[in-house]
């Protein structure tokens, strides 16, 4: 029975660290795009504010193979392994003691 909950509570746990692995950086990358959104309103930025969108869509493309919501989604799914298996061996690490 103890072992059944305590799979139960690596698999949340791991569950939740991927959700939170891959919302992390697309919040970051939306947050951003909205700052330079509203930067292009202020008036005198509106060309910082189209060099940075421009920065951010190249940088997005570059992992996204010409895709922004690609890049987006490559760069998630990239923190989300990360976050996976650095939860896995923190799980590991304190039960092994």
């Amino acid at each position: 029975m103890h072992t059944a909950s305590s799979f139960a509570n690596l698999v949340r746990s791991l569950f939740v660290a991927l959700c939170i692995g891959f919302l992390l950086p697309i919040v970051g990358i939306l947050m951003a795009l909205a700052g330079l959104m509203v930067l292009s309103y202020v008036p005198g930025l509106v060309g910082l504010s189209q060099i940075g969108l421009q920065g951010l869509a190249s940088f997005l493309m570059t992992f996204g193979d010409g895709s922004c919501i690609k890049g987006a989604a490559v760069i998630g799914g990239a923190f989300a392994l990360v976050t996976l298996l650095f939860d896995g061996y923190v799980t590991y690490r304190h039960r092994s003691f």
